[in-house]
C-alpha cells in the first residue's frame, strides 16, 4: 500500500481538465511516430503530437493517423510533408522515425466519440506560416489551406 501525503479530494490538488479545446491552430512537436497497420490492414503512420507554447493546452497530446492505400493517401502524405517543411523531391518512402522531434502546427476539430467531444487534428498547417497572419475567419475555417 502506498501512503499519500494528502487526501485525493484535497482542494490543493487540482482536477485535471480533459474538456475539449477550442477549434483552432496550435503549435506542437511530433514526439512519437510509429509505422503500424490500420484495422483494415493498410499501412499507416501514427503520429503523437505534444502541444507546446499554447498556455492552457501546453503538453496536451493529440494523435494523428496517416493511412495509406486509400483514395487520397498520397495527397495527404504530400500535404503533411510539405507542412512539416520536408523536401519531397523524389520522395518515394516516408520513415516515421524521421518525423520525431519536428516542430509542427496543427488545426484541430472536434469529433464525437461515445457521446464525448474529443479533440482531433484536422490537418497540419505549414510550419513557415505565421498563425498571427491568418485572418480570424481563416484561422477558424475547416477548409484545408492547400
Amino acid at each position: 500500500m502506498i501512503d499519500l501525503d494528502k487526501p485525493l479530494d484535497s482542494p490543493e490538488i487540482p482536477d485535471s481538465d480533459f474538456s475539449a479545446m477550442p477549434i483552432g491552430n496550435y503549435k506542437g512537436v511530433i514526439e512519437e511516430a510509429y509505422e503500424e497497420k490500420s484495422q483494415s490492414g493498410n499501412e499507416m503512420i501514427h503520429l503523437v503530437v505534444r502541444l507546446k507554447g499554447n498556455e492552457a493546452y501546453d503538453n496536451r497530446v493529440l494523435h494523428h493517423y496517416l493511412v495509406f492505400g486509400l483514395e487520397h493517401s498520397l495527397e495527404s502524405a504530400k500535404r503533411l510533408m510539405m507542412a512539416l517543411n520536408q523536401d519531397i523531391t523524389g520522395m518515394k518512402a516516408i520513415s516515421a522515425q524521421t518525423l520525431i522531434g519536428l516542430s509542427c502546427k496543427v488545426h484541430t476539430k472536434h469529433e464525437e466519440y461515445n457521446g464525448e467531444t474529443r479533440d482531433k487534428i484536422h490537418y497540419f498547417v505549414p510550419v513557415n506560416l505565421d498563425l498571427s497572419e491568418l485572418e480570424p475567419d481563416e484561422a477558424k475555417s475547416n477548409d484545408v489551406p492547400f
